[in-house]
C-alpha cells in the first residue's frame, strides 16, 4: 500500500509537471497573453542581469578598496582611545616588545595643517614617521616620482601624495614646501605669532588612493615634534608589521590584554571599517532598489496567471469532471509561474555571467580617465540569493491566481 501510494503520488506529480510545461510552451490563443508572457520573462531576465552585474561591481569595489587601503594601513594599529596623543614611554615599549610575532613598530605623529607652496595653499594632513615606516612596505613602495627619503644628509625632506602635488602644481626638488600649524604654547589671538611655520623640500610623490594621497604629506617625526611642539615621547599612534599576518587575531588579542582599555588595537579591517561599511550599505540599497524591479515582474506574473486561468476555465472544468483534485489544478498554475520565473532567471544568470566575464577579460568600462578598469568579482552567494529572491517572489505572486480559480465549481457551469 505504501509503495502504491508513492507511485500514485509520483504519477500525479509527473502529470502536473507535464501539464504545466505544455501550457507554458504552447502558444496562447490570446495574442495579448503571449505579449505579456514575453514581457514578463524579459523583465525578469533584465532584472537578474542588473542584479548580478551591480552586485559583482560592488564586490569588485570592495576588493579594490581593501587592496588600496591595505597599502596604507599596517597589520595592526595602536592608538589612544581618548585624546589625540599618548606617551610612548618605556613601560608601553616593554609591553609591546613582550608580545611575540611583531616584526616592526613604527611611531607616528599626525594632525591637520596648512600647506603652502609658492602662491598656492591647502589644508591637509601632515604625518611624521620614523625610519621604521619604510619597513612596513606600504606607502614607501608606492612612490611614482622621486624617491622615499626622510632625510638627505642632515636636511629633512617631504614625500607628498599625488593629489597634493597635483593641486599645488609642485615641481619636486624645485622649491620648499611650507607647513603651518597653530602654536600650542600660546593663547590664540589670530595674529601671525599664533602660527608656527616650518619648511622642507619635497623629494618624492606617492600614489595609492585619492582620499589618502589627496591630503597627506609624510615628513620625519622630528620635524613634526618641532612643528607641533611635542616632546620625544608624544605619539598619535603606532603602526605594526607582523612576522606572520595570519596570526593577526591572536597578536591583536594579546596586545589588547596587556595594554588595557586606554588603547585601541585595530586590524586592517577595523582601520577601514567606515569605507567598507559605506560600500556595503550602498550594496544593500542597490539590492533593495532592484528588488522593486522583481516586484514589478511579480505583478506581471500575477496578472499573466490570472489571464491564463480565465482563458483555461474550460480545461479546468473538464479536469474537474474527470475527477482531478483541486490540489492538481493549483499545482499546475503554480508551476506555470515557476516556469516563467525559471526561464527569466536562468537567462538572466547566464547573461549576467557573460557581461561580468567580458568586463574581467577585456575591461570595456573604465573607472576613471586614467583607464582604470571597473573592478568586478562574481560571488556565488549573490547568485544563490538572487535565485531564491526570484523563486520566493514568484511563489507568492502565483499563489493567489492559482488559489482563486478553485473557489468556484467550474464543472457545473460547463454542464
Amino acid at each position: 500500500m505504501y509503495k502504491r501510494a508513492i507511485n500514485q503520488s509520483n504519477c500525479c506529480m509527473n502529470t502536473t509537471i507535464f501539464t504545466a510545461s505544455r501550457y507554458f510552451l504552447s502558444k496562447k490563443k490570446n495574442l495579448f497573453i503571449n505579449i505579456i508572457s514575453f514581457i514578463t520573462v524579459l523583465v525578469i531576465t533584465l532584472a537578474v542581469v542588473a542584479f548580478i552585474v551591480l552586485l559583482s561591481v560592488f564586490n569588485g569595489l570592495e576588493d579594490m578598496m581593501r587592496g588600496q587601503y591595505n597599502l596604507m594601513n599596517p597589520d595592526l594599529k595602536i592608538s589612544p582611545k581618548k585624546g589625540k596623543t599618548f606617551l610612548y614611554d618605556s613601560t608601553i615599549q616593554t609591553k609591546i616588545k613582550s608580545v611575540a610575532g611583531i616584526q616592526v613598530v613604527s611611531e607616528a605623529i599626525e594632525d591637520d595643517a596648512v600647506f603652502r607652496y609658492k602662491d598656492r595653499q591647502m589644508i591637509g594632513k601632515v604625518k611624521g614617521v620614523t625610519e621604521d615606516f619604510m619597513r612596513l612596505e606600504g606607502i614607501s613602495k608606492q612612490v611614482v616620482v622621486g624617491s622615499f627619503k626622510l632625510y638627505e644628509g642632515d636636511f629633512a625632506r617631504a614625500v607628498v601624495g599625488l593629489g597634493v602635488a597635483t593641486l599645488m602644481t609642485m615641481n619636486i626638488g624645485d622649491e620648499a614646501l611650507e607647513i603651518w600649524y597653530p602654536n600650542r604654547k600660546q593663547k590664540i589671538t589670530m595674529s601671525e605669532k599664533d602660527i608656527r611655520k616650518l619648511s622642507l623640500l619635497p623629494i618624492g610623490v606617492f600614489e595609492v588612493e585619492y582620499e589618502h594621497d589627496g591630503k597627506y604629506v609624510i615628513v620625519p617625526i622630528e620635524f613634526t615634534e618641532e612643528l607641533m611642539q611635542y616632546n620625544s615621547q608624544e605619539r598619535s599612534y603606532l603602526e605594526l608589521k607582523l612576522q606572520n599576518p595570519q596570526r593577526t587575531a591572536s597578536v591583536q588579542k594579546e596586545l589588547m590584554k596587556i595594554l588595557g582599555e586606554d588603547f585601541l588595537v585595530e586590524n586592517r579591517e577595523q582601520q577601514q571599517a567606515e569605507i567598507l561599511r559605506a560600500i556595503r550599505i550602498e550594496k544593500l540599497i542597490a539590492r533593495i532598489a532592484l528588488s522593486f524591479v522583481f516586484l514589478i515582474a511579480c505583478f506581471n506574473i500575477f496578472f499573466l496567471l490570472t489571464m491564463i486561468t480565465i482563458e483555461k476555465r474550460k480545461d479546468i472544468a473538464i479536469w474537474q469532471i474527470m475527477g482531478a483534485e483541486k490540489k492538481f489544478v493549483k499545482r499546475v498554475f503554480l508551476l506555470q509561474g515557476i516556469f516563467i520565473a525559471l526561464t527569466g532567471a536562468i537567462l538572466g544568470l547566464i547573461l549576467g555571467v557573460i557581461v561580468c566575464w567580458l568586463q574581467q577579460k577585456y575591461n570595456f568600462v573604465h573607472l576613471d580617465s586614467r583607464g582604470t578598469p571597473y573592478p568586478v568579482r562574481m560571488d556565488w552567494l549573490d547568485f544563490v540569493l538572487t535565485f531564491l529572491t526570484i523563486m520566493i517572489s514568484t511563489l507568492i505572486a502565483s499563489f493567489f491566481p492559482a488559489n482563486n480559480i478553485m473557489k468556484e465549481d467550474l464543472k457545473l457551469k460547463l454542464i
